[in-house]
């Protein structure tokens, strides 16, 4: 008798043959019907090799040309690119005039007109609003013409304002303590809508400030250290902190002093001949009896007027100045004390002895 485990090889390999063969091809089922299993195959996809899938035939090695939404884009930023240098070549041109010589490959790089970021202002101009920005004489004044929600300006770079101020002088230990040992005493500023600041200067440069409004202290008394070390600048070091202060000495009993560093004062020479900053991105030129503004913000120059006059109450001598940019007009004085001319500001922060 053979046992049962001969068997089971030969069942196995019975099955194996089998299943292909039942699945190989529609059979008929219970109700006599062999079409209607085989309409229930998935269809058959064509092969790659046949005429409906291989599509129309094309020349090896030529690509289908594709115009969409990268390739416009590059051509805008390609044409916001140049806008932008062609301003970079005035710029340059305007710059050299007040002796500073900048090439237009320094240029593009203080801006960093290569990068996107730059340039998205005017990329993301409508059609209409492109076609009205070019066609302007500076196409970066456009925001009234062209009624834009954006500016086109550039920010002035930090590296570029740099060379343009004037640098500071330092001074030296003996001058430094002098000048701190005639600030000794009581100072007083007085400004609009009640508020004044008191300052105690003692030995040392030892200070302390005072706030008022109407006549009642604002918070409490702030003590400090004060110093000299460079021209037109005072520091004052707190606890932890050290804050740097515009700083002139007008007279013996008027000096002036600021912690707004935009607030400027510049020494010249001549009345009639001096570079001047008006603001964060703007250069006044005044040479051979032409007023000039350099715009490094709208990359431009514009057409100023400059007039002296006394000022009506201390005879104090006023520069000035009115210009254009685009439509809207700017205006600027500046105070001759000395040999320097001070920010309106800044004159107006004046202490006075008491």
């Amino acid at each position: 008798m053979v046992p049962p485990s001969m068997y089971r090889p030969f069942v196995i390999i019975v099955l194996f043959a089998w299943a292909p063969a039942r699945c190989s091809q529609p059979t008929a089922d219970r109700s006599g019907s062999a079409s209607h299993n085989a309409s229930k195959q998935p269809p058959m996809r064509p092969s790659p090799m046949t005429p409906a899938a291989a599509g129309p035939r094309r020349r090896p090695g030529k690509k289908r040309a594709t115009a969409g939404p990268t390739s416009d884009r590059l051509k805008i930023r390609k044409a916001c690119l140049s806008l932008y240098r062609a301003r970079i070549t005035h710029l340059s041109a305007l710059l050299a005039k007040i002796g500073l010589h900048r090439t237009q490959a320094q240029l593009v790089k203080d801006y960093g007109l290569n990068s996107d970021e730059t340039l998205r202002a005017c990329m993301e101009l409508t059609p209409a609003q492109r076609r009205c920005v070019i066609a302007l004489p500076n196409p970066l004044i456009a925001e009234q013409p062209c009624r834009l929600d954006v500016s086109l300006g550039l920010r002035a770079p930090p590296a570029l304002m740099a060379l343009l101020t004037p640098k500071p002088v330092a001074v030296d230990e003996a001058t430094a303590r002098h000048q701190l040992t005639s600030l000794r005493g009581r100072w007083v500023h007085e400004s609009s809508a009640g508020r004044r600041t008191e300052i105690e200067i003692g030995p040392g440069g030892r200070a302390t400030f005072r706030h008022f409004r109407d006549n009642r202290p604002q918070g409490g008394a702030s003590h400090s250290v004060l110093s000299i070390r460079r021209r037109r600048e005072l520091l004052r070091r707190r606890a932890v902190t050290v804050q740097r202060y515009v700083y002139l000495r007008v007279n013996r009993n008027n000096f002036t002093l600021s912690g707004n560093l935009l607030h400027t004062a510049t020494p010249i020479r001549k009345r009639t001949e001096f570079r001047l900053i008006l603001a964060r991105d703007r250069v006044l030129r005044l040479a051979g009896g032409q007023c000039e503004v350099i715009d490094l913000g709208y990359l431009s120059g514009h057409a100023a007027t400059c007039t002296w006059s006394p000022d009506g109450v201390g005879q104090v001598p006023v520069l000035r100045i009115a210009y254009l940019v685009g439509r809207w007009k700017q205006e600027a004085r500046f105070f001759l004390v000395g040999t320097h001319l001070l920010d309106e500001r800044l004159y107006q922060r004046r202490f006075v002895r008491r």
